[in-house]
């Protein structure tokens, strides 16, 4: 029996398409049957093959299928039979390819499989071929020992591999390059992933966050603070920020950001005052019944209850060492009590009631006075006499601090400046003396009554809250304002998203525009060509008539003619038989052109009328087709006129969120500012920057007449005041795992799986518009690409779309309404598919190398790919063309964004580059420079672009001036 099978390398070829493929394959079966191999071979250069050294039987499934599926199957599987040979199975393997089985039981000379690994056929091609484009190798002796025992021992399928626990390698924590970024829509937030771990960044401050950490896939030491096992290939955040998805080896893990934990603190209602302990562990809560709490932060708990005065508490303040709690009532005494039994230890009387006080250092304390005068008085306060006994002499103030025009509210030492106060006052001036000196050392206009400040622990801001809408945020040392941060984040975030959807809203206006004018010139044009058809046809028929009428006349006149030959020749007179001959003859000729012409008439005719047939037609599809772009038109101004009345509601919302805050307070870090107004929203500040990064509904309820809310940072948030008890809210970037979707277990899979977790790395995640479904994008290299939807409610399968590709998918992106998916993958194709039943919509073909990116233009008429051949493409969703290829990078194109609803595309490549074009005319718009190493991933914003490079750092940029914002370096594991 002669048997052959063969693998055909072609290289420098074009890239086949599909159709191409179709073509080839017959061709390639005849060209294989053809091929012979002698029953007795020539031996080639063979390969050294190790005979195993064992007693047990070879298993088929997890001896010889493994290095068959690494370096064979990519050619040889069941969508891809070269020479119509499967290497999946024994029973494929046996039943062989289009001239015979691949192996025969019990003859390992005879099995071709074996003679061509083993290269032992000198006049046919070895397996796998040298110089394959998928990585396949040459079986190494013991590999094709292995092989040689199983076919001897009679080629048997065998027991399934049995599952064996997976040996788990950390990857080194801070190691590896970041293969996936993203950013929230609003900016807010950059993950980054590198390994098996992700990392969370402010992107205003570049500060980390957090890390994401699941308990079951991270460990001790090396494995440390891991969100997956496995290397990650692909993040995404939910539309609104609140989730993120990231996939590994048949692995998605869904994570959702924690809303602030809120834990009230004892019996403290109707709050009046707050203060925080140095070491931020418990705080002190002055009642409206002249009664201290001490609680602990942490847990909540009521630590003490001390009785100090018999009315409301307006100031209260720890000494440095936490030992002790300065506190004033709104009328009468300063006391001094220990905090750890509640004993007043010193009084000092003020009978007019003080406002507010501050403890400068161990020596002094100073208090704020109805006459508008800040006092400075020594340490110890006078102690409390015992009953019956005469009080000692009041002390004298070592300063006073006057200047003020109106009543002092607010107090805050200054960190680093021994002897320094910030005081602000109704006139709404914060002033920063030097106590020592009693000298106003600088001076901030806040622009109404100040009734809260506050100041970090390094000194370095001042934080003004008062009667203007918002917080003013200072620079201490030069009193230059660095921001007005005010109003809703959230509000502000629905009108970023609202001025998108408007910008897409009047783009679609001027494309029914475009489209109305387009379909009434057709209309015209048709009419006239009606007209002109009509006219033509009329002008014909008379020119037939004519030529009719000649052809008439020459039928006549030949017919004399004729006539007149014959009468000659009756009369047999020569002499004028040539001469009437000749016009017989001369006749015939005009009869026959006279015929031609009448049948050329008649075809132009045909002509014309077919001409107004069509005309008719066309003036037919045109007058009902302009009906219809008229009417698609009024839509989309009555849409665009709806969103333009919301957004302009929205604004005027976020406009009049902008009210005064009554409180602030500096986290015990510096990093953050939370502000509280009247209204209960707590916001959340960026110290450095004075950006609000989230706001939250404190919902405090209404307390007593003039109560505002109070807040002080120590471990925890603590916001007290009004008639609710204190609380200690948590407010720190926190995440956690909501769910799995497949595992860090799962085996690998056999085959495709329609109804199973990814069939292979998770290269590609994308979230829905709507945030209800996630996409992935995943595959079998060279075999076939997988394109799963997730619900994300609850992590079931949606939908499996059918074969959306050949090859592994790379990269995926949603359109604006969610109603269509597009893809790119290894084979070179961006599909686009039907979101609703998975239906195939659009396929684009051109690239020459893998598409490693896609990206939707937001009006959703115009999709973007980058492509490892160098190229972007712009593809037409309308007309399905290829509308243009930009050939600027040098190396692969590694992502590719729209930026916003403009016309720009914002892109990554291997140079490594980061650019902005102009898709109308491929001009660059903008470099962004120092993108450092080979950039393999890319997100962007409205307003900065983030990319990460095989250096291990995601660089932020601000996308309107090109300018550096941040180098972030992923966070080291936990230890």
């Amino acid at each position: 029996m002669s048997t052959t099978f063969s693998c055909i390398t072609v290289t420098g070829a074009p890239p086949r398409t599909k159709s191409m493929t179709a073509r080839i394959a017959p061709l390639a079966a005849v060209l294989l049957a053809a091929i012979p191999v002698a029953p007795s071979l020539a031996v080639a250069d063979p390969l050294p093959v190790a005979a195993p050294d064992r007693k047990d039987p070879v298993r088929f499934q997890d001896e010889v299928l493994p290095f068959l599926a690494a370096n064979c199957v990519a050619c040889h599987n069941a969508k891809q039979k070269e020479g119509g040979l499967s290497l999946e199975t024994v029973a494929t393997i046996t039943a062989g390819g289009d001239s015979g089985p691949a192996v025969i039981a019990g003859q390992p000379a005879e099995s071709v499989l074996l003679v061509r690994a083993a290269h032992r056929d000198a006049d046919a091609d070895t397996m796998p071929p040298q110089g394959n484009s998928v990585g396949g190798r040459n079986l190494s002796p013991q590999e094709l020992g292995l092989l040689e025992r199983w076919i001897a021992e009679g080629a048997a399928a065998g027991p399934m591999a049995a599952a064996r626990p997976i040996e788990w390698r950390p990857l080194p924590p801070g190691t590896g390059a970041v293969v996936a970024v993203d950013v929230t829509a609003d900016g807010r937030l950059t993950a980054a992933a590198r390994g098996s771990r992700v990392s969370l960044f402010d992107t205003l401050s570049g500060e980390t966050l957090a890390t994401l950490v699941d308990g079951a896939a991270s460990g001790a030491g090396p494995a440390a603070g891991q969100a997956h096992r496995d290397p990650l290939g692909a993040i995404a955040f939910s539309p609104t920020g609140d989730m993120l998805a990231t996939g590994s080896f048949r692995t998605i893990k869904l994570w959702r950001r924690v809303a602030p934990r809120i834990a009230p603190l004892g019996d403290t209602a109707a709050a009046t005052t707050l203060a925080i302990a140095p070491d931020g562990a418990t705080a002190a809560v002055g009642l409206s019944d002249g009664r201290v709490a001490i609680v602990e932060v942490s847990s909540g708990e009521t630590l003490r209850m001390h009785a100090v005065h018999d009315g409301p508490i307006a100031g209260l303040a720890y000494s440095p060492d936490g030992a002790t709690i300065y506190s004033s009532a709104a009328w009468g005494a300063v006391a001094a009590t220990t905090v750890a039994d509640g004993k007043t230890t010193g009084k000092l009387a003020r009978p007019a009631g003080t406002n507010a006080l501050v403890v400068l250092d161990d020596k002094r304390i100073a208090t704020a006075e109805p006459d508008n005068v800040v006092r400075v008085w020594p340490l110890p306060l006078p102690a409390v006499p015992a009953p019956g006994a005469e009080a000692p002499p009041a002390p004298t103030p070592v300063k006073e601090l006057a200047g003020a025009a109106k009543p002092v509210a607010a107090f805050a030492i200054v960190p680093g400046m021994p002897g320094h106060v910030v005081v602000g006052s109704g006139d709404g001036k914060a002033r920063l003396w030097n106590a020592d000196a009693g000298t106003v050392v600088r001076e901030v206009d806040h622009g109404g009554a100040i009734v809260a400040l506050a100041v970090p622990a390094d000194g370095s801001r001042l934080a003004t809250a008062g009667t203007v809408a918002g917080v003013k945020l200072w620079n201490l040392a030069d009193g230059k304002l660095v921001a007005e941060p005010k109003g809703d984040a959230r509000l502000a975030r629905r009108l970023a998203l609202a001025d998108l959807g408007l910008a897409v809203d009047k783009q679609d206006v001027e494309f029914g525009r475009t489209r109305v004018t387009a379909a009434e010139k057709d209309a015209t044009d048709a009419a006239e060509e009606k007209n002109k058809t009509a006219e033509a046809v009329a002008a014909a028929e008379k020119a037939l008539g004519e030529k009719t009428q000649a052809v008439a006349a020459a039928e006549k006149a030949k017919a004399e003619a004729d006539a007149a030959v014959a009468a000659a020749q009756v009369e047999r007179a020569k002499a004028k038989v040539p001469e009437v001959e000749k016009k017989a003859t001369e006749a015939t000729t005009a009869l026959a052109k006279a015929r031609e012409e009448r049948t050329r008439a008649d075809t132009v005719l045909t002509s014309a009328k077919r001409a107004v047939e069509f005309a008719a037609g066309r003036d037919k599809k045109s007058q009902e087709e302009l009906p219809d772009r008229r009417a698609e038109l009024e839509t989309l101004e009555k849409v665009l006129a709806g969103a333009t009345e919301a957004r302009g509601a929205l604004e005027k919302e976020t406009d009049e969120s902008a009210r005064p805050a009554t409180a602030v307070a500096f986290s015990r870090d510096g990093r953050w500012l939370a502000a509280l107004d009247a209204g209960g929203r707590l916001s959340i500040v960026g110290a450095a920057d004075g950006g609000i990064r989230d706001s939250f509904d404190a919902a405090r309820p209404a307390g007593p007449p003039g109560a505002q809310g109070m807040l002080a940072y120590g471990s925890r948030l603590v916001i007290a005041g009004a008639a609710a008890a204190a609380a200690a809210w948590d407010v720190s970037e926190s995440w956690s795992l909501e769910r799995t979707i497949g595992g860090e277990s799962t085996p690998p899979a056999l085959d495709d799986d329609a109804g199973g977790p990814p069939v292979g790395t998770v290269t590609a995640l994308a979230f829905s518009p709507d945030g209800k479904l996630l996409a992935s994008g995943s595959g079998r290299a060279s075999r076939s690409g997988e394109i799963k939807l997730w619900n994300v409610e609850n992590g079931m399968l949606a939908r499996s779309l059918p074969l959306p590709h050949t090859d592994t998918v790379m990269s995926l992106a949603f359109s604006r309404r969610g109603d269509l998916l597009a893809s790119g993958a290894a084979d070179r194709f961006v599909k686009v598919h039907a979101v609703a039943d998975g239906s195939p919509v659009r396929s684009f073909e051109g690239h020459t190398g893998h598409v490693l990116g896609v990206a939707w233009q937001a009006h959703g008429r115009r999709i973007a790919s980058a492509g490892a051949d160098n190229t972007l493409k712009i593809w037409d969703m309308v007309t399905g063309e290829q509308q243009r290829t930009i050939t600027g990078p040098k190396k692969e194109v590694t992502g590719v964004r729209f930026v916003a609803a403009t016309d720009e595309i914002i892109t990554s490549a291997a140079d490594p580059l980061v650019q902005i074009y102009n898709v109308t005319n491929a001009a660059v718009v903008r470099d962004f420079r120092g993108a450092g190493d080979f950039v393999q991933t890319l997100a962007s914003t409205p307003t900065l672009v983030a990319a990460g490079a095989q250096d291990g750092k995601v660089r932020l940029w601000n996308l309107a001036d090109g300018k550096a914002l941040h180098t972030l370096e992923p966070a080291p594991a936990r230890q």
